[in-house]
């Protein structure tokens, strides 16, 4: 689906060749829109990561190409575009078997690719295995905010990548919600960069988190971060989840 800021109308794209969810979607500018790993369904369960690319250069009416295809498959994981380049981070990969969601593993992979070359390589992981975080790209750095664990649940640990340098630093991490009582870490949340600064909001926390009668819950707490003070405020209320 393609929306239209000019008409402010939404309008139906060229499908992809096969269903999928948690796919990443990234945009390298005169190269086309690309379609990145997911899951999809196997058998009766919908959890099978998958490690097939697609990329499409007119989503209106082009056709879906594929791709060199990932390394290891893999979902739930932030992809940005940087200086003519793919960058997937985090996410979750499959173990030994690969036929459900309890099969699916929290990852630090962070691989590049280019698409001149339709190549992966691999570049430093993220220090903190985790999936559904958001990110953004503020000049050279590449930041990873919050997300979640199998394990562990929401996290609101954020990471800064220096494109120049191949390096990871840990920068401050999401604050705890203010607008309603729920875990410290916002996990498939949405964010994005604007004049210099980091947003990020929405998102949610899954069922027996807290307690075992949690029935999970959204966010509605909006921040936005600045490089400079590495600072974090609460902005304005969202209705907006991913």
């Amino acid at each position: 689906t393609i929306y239209d800021p000019a008409t402010d109308e939404w309008s139906r794209g060229v499908d992809l060749p096969e269903t999928r969810h948690h796919v990443a979607l990234t945009h390298v500018p005169d190269i086309g829109i690309f379609a990145i790993g997911g899951f999809k369904r196997q058998g009766l369960d919908i959890w099978a990561a998958q490690s097939q690319v697609w990329r499409i250069a007119d989503p209106t009416s082009g056709q879906w190409e594929e791709a060199r295809p990932l390394p290891v498959p893999r979902a739930e994981a932030v992809t940005l575009h940087k200086d003519g380049q793919i960058h997937m981070i985090g996410g979750r990969s499959p173990g030994p078997a690969n036929e459900g969601w309890s099969d699916q593993r929290d990852t630090a992979f962070h691989h590049i690719y280019d698409p001149q070359a339709d190549k992966w390589e691999e570049a430093a992981s993220m220090p903190v295995p985790r999936n559904s975080s958001t990110g953004a790209v503020i000049g050279n750095t590449i930041y990873i905010v919050s997300g979640r664990t199998v394990k562990s649940g929401n996290t609101p640990l954020c990471h800064a990548y220096d494109t120049a340098t191949d390096a990871w630093r840990e920068v401050a991490p999401l604050p705890v919600p203010e607008r309603q009582s729920a875990p410290h870490g916002q996990g498939g949340l949405a964010g994005g960069a604007f004049n210099g600064k980091l947003y990020a909001f929405g998102g949610e926390w899954v069922k027996g988190q807290r307690s075992p009668d949690d029935e999970g819950g959204v966010y509605a707490d909006t921040w936005e971060y600045n490089p400079v003070t590495m600072a974090a405020l609460l902005g304005a209320h969202t209705g907006c989840v991913t």
